[in-house]
């Protein structure tokens, strides 16, 4: 079997030139499908729409030529599993916990105009709550109901504002440890 010289560089150029046909083509699409785990939020020209700016699922006509851009982000339940935390308990014993929190957006307004980026903001918080939790806390307590329930409390109206909603915080991880200090 024998090849044709040059013959991809034109495969190339040929997937190039077809690329920019479909983007070209793109800039006269009039219409946007949000998926039934997804809502949108329409701009237009940069910025939101006055009159009902979330896109529910569905067919929805928008303007061509980039006047309007809709911005979509999934809206159905998450898990997110968070980093282990080595932590000292008010009483001063050392502690090892990592938490699991069930969340997702309900307002997706918010969580595209803003935050930058959600998983980080809610990891963040959560991580800083439990810390701020446990240090007020000691040991004995933390096995208690009481102990999970403030957590979760405390994350939900934190990260409200933004527009996630936390359904549920776990523990994956939640032992006592003993501190071992280098020199």
């Amino acid at each position: 079997m024998f090849k044709l010289r040059g013959w991809s560089t034109l495969d190339g150029m040929f997937d190039k030139l077809i690329d920019l046909l479909i983007d070209f083509l793109e800039l006269f699409q009039f219409w946007v499908v949000i998926d039934e785990y997804e809502r949108g939020v329409c701009k237009t020209l940069g910025k939101r729409r006055r009159k009902n700016p979330v896109l529910d699922p569905g067919f929805h006509f928008v303007f061509p030529l980039g006047i309007d851009e809709v911005l979509v982000d999934n809206v159905v339940p998450t898990v997110d599993a968070f980093e282990e935390q080595s932590l000292t308990t008010k009483d001063g014993k050392s502690i090892t916990l990592s938490a699991v929190v069930m969340w997702s957006i309900s307002d997706v307004e918010k969580i595209l105009f803003e935050v930058e980026d959600s998983d980080s903001a809610l990891s963040e918080a959560t991580c800083g709550i439990i810390g701020e939790i446990v240090a007020e806390t000691e040991w004995a307590e933390v096995h208690k109901p009481i102990f999970k329930s403030t957590i979760e409390r405390r994350v939900r109206s934190r990260v409200k504002k933004w527009g996630i909603k936390v359904h549920s915080v776990q523990f994956k991880n939640l032992t006592q440890s003993r501190a071992i200090r280098l020199l």
